[in-house]
């Protein structure tokens, strides 16, 4: 039987394929994977994040959200572990706020726990092997982890700690150099013997909560005992005889997406495109279009923020389980976590995602996110399609314009995730490659990108055509893809 996995860095992909090869299923794969991209991936995952899971089991798709939740409570006397730090992207510059005071309550760790108790079949010690070895021995920076830190480099060197992982002799690190988190692995054999317990109610949460009050910050105790996992039913639309599986709140991805998959025949692409966009900001306006379009009703709360820096994974396994997951910890606060070596997310430290001001979040709620881990069941209720995306506002945009490809288009998997995609955003139409542009009847203003680039999204997908699998990682952001037969 074939198993397939699709993911943002080679070494991420060879813990879930050796998993998977010593009889695990996808859900066990999943969890090593994701406990390695702590080490290979350090700018977007870490026990201080927080993601989605799409799962596929027995013609059953399921939700897992383990996203970031707001600290319960919301004092502004006295100040505030909350800082200014200028990311330069070449293009332009965005100021993200790092420091306690940006870490929302994170859910990683109770997320990899839930997908073992629900759905796993090796015991947990399996599966922090090879993460914990990684983590002891290092793994060299590749092109786009050291292109990572060259644009996050003001946060990773905030802290003593940041510094002594990224930097060496006072030089950041570059392509080749090794990253270790050595305490990394004595964290994992922790969560081995504790469970997910030891983080959110056992001394971790309790330091943690502790730096936080005397720091500036806003996270308590309480915060992390009250956290859950929820698992639920996605959203579920109709496109060509397929049945696409979209996320549900937390996430608007999937909501953003069912729009576009519903509009983009009759209007085109870009109209609605720039449609669509209209509604980043606009929570309520999106669930009242969703409404309309799709003929069903969502419900959520009042929240209005998103993640940003993310990366994704897809694994099928031999037995016929599947899951695409999502995960982000925003830049990073530039705090981390005692006895882990990881840093805490800033999900509360970027401006753009709070219209409102700095601090007038709303206390005790899931925030929201653009990270859509999706699936497509056949007529027969057979998976056809894994797939998830980085990429910020764009993630949702981008994991549609494949889909249209995959179903409209007929193209195979790696031509759909190749072919130039387009984005609109701050009342321009911005295409990759000029020949896009040729096809397209919009009148508006535009910019073309002279090559396929990471503003565009990572579309990392497994996909069934015929009788084969495939598995394409996305080259905009060096993704890795492989199909394997088990006996």
């Amino acid at each position: 039987m074939y198993n397939a996995i699709a993911a943002g860095h080679e070494i991420t992909l060879e813990t879930a394929k050796e998993i998977l090869l010593a009889g695990g299923n996808a859900f066990d794969a999943a969890i090593a994977a994701h406990l390695s991209m702590f080490v290979t991936e350090p700018f977007m995952a870490s026990a201080g994040g927080a993601g989605f899971a799409m799962t596929y089991q027995k013609g059953q798709c399921r939700f897992y959200d383990f996203f970031c939740q707001t600290p319960r409570s919301k004092s502004l006397h006295g100040p505030l572990d909350f800082n200014p730090i200028t990311v330069d992207f070449g293009t332009e510059q965005e100021v993200f706020h790092i420091g306690m005071a940006a870490a929302a309550v994170p859910g990683t760790i109770a997320g990899l726990f839930k997908l073992h108790d629900d759905l796993g079949s090796l015991p947990f010690g399996e599966l922090i092997a090879i993460p914990a070895k990684l983590a002891k021995d290092g793994v060299e920076l590749n092109y786009f982890q050291a292109h990572d830190l060259d644009l996050l480099a003001p946060i990773a060197k905030a802290s003593k700690e940041g510094e002594a992982i990224f930097y060496s002799n006072g030089n950041k690190k570059v392509k080749g150099d090794l990253i270790k988190l050595p305490q990394m692995a004595d964290f994992l054999h922790f969560l081995e013997e504790e469970g997910s317990k030891g983080f959110y109610q056992g001394e971790i949460a309790a330091r943690v909560a502790q730096d936080s009050m005397e720091k500036g910050g806003f996270l308590r105790r309480e915060d992390f005992e009250q956290y859950r996992v929820r698992v639920s039913r996605p959203i579920g639309i109709e496109l060509l005889s397929n049945k696409i599986q979209l996320a549900p709140l937390s996430s608007i991805g999937g909501m953003l997406m069912a729009i576009v998959l519903k509009r983009f025949e009759k209007y085109g692409l870009p109209e609605t495109l720039k449609y669509t966009a209209a509604f980043l900001q606009d929570h309520r306006g999106l669930m009242e279009a969703f409404e309309r379009e799709t003929n069903l009703t969502v419900a959520g709360d009042d929240s209005n923020l998103s993640s940003k820096g993310t990366s994704h994974f897809n694994i099928k396994d031999k037995f016929g389980n599947a899951i695409a997951l999502t995960t982000s910890i925003g830049e990073g606060s530039a705090y981390y976590i005692p006895h882990t070596n990881m840093q805490l997310n800033n999900m509360l430290g970027e401006a753009f995602l709070l219209p409102e001001g700095f601090h007038n979040w709303k206390e005790n709620v899931r925030l929201r996110s653009m990270m859509s881990p999706t699936m497509i069941l056949n007529e027969y209720e057979e998976l056809i399609f894994a797939g998830g995306s980085g990429g910020a506002s764009r993630i949702p945009f981008v994991i549609a314009q494949v889909f249209i490809h995959l179903l409209q288009s007929k193209m195979d998997l790696e031509a759909a995730i190749k072919a130039p995609r387009m984005h609109f955003q701050k009342e321009l139409l911005n295409c990759e490659l000029e020949s896009l542009l040729e096809d397209l009847r919009f009148k508006g203003e535009t910019k073309v990108w002279d090559e396929l680039s990471l503003f565009f999204g990572g579309v990392h997908a497994i996909a069934k055509v015929g009788d084969q699998w495939k598995a394409v990682g996305d080259s905009r952001r060096f993704g890795v893809g492989e199909v394997f037969e088990i006996n």
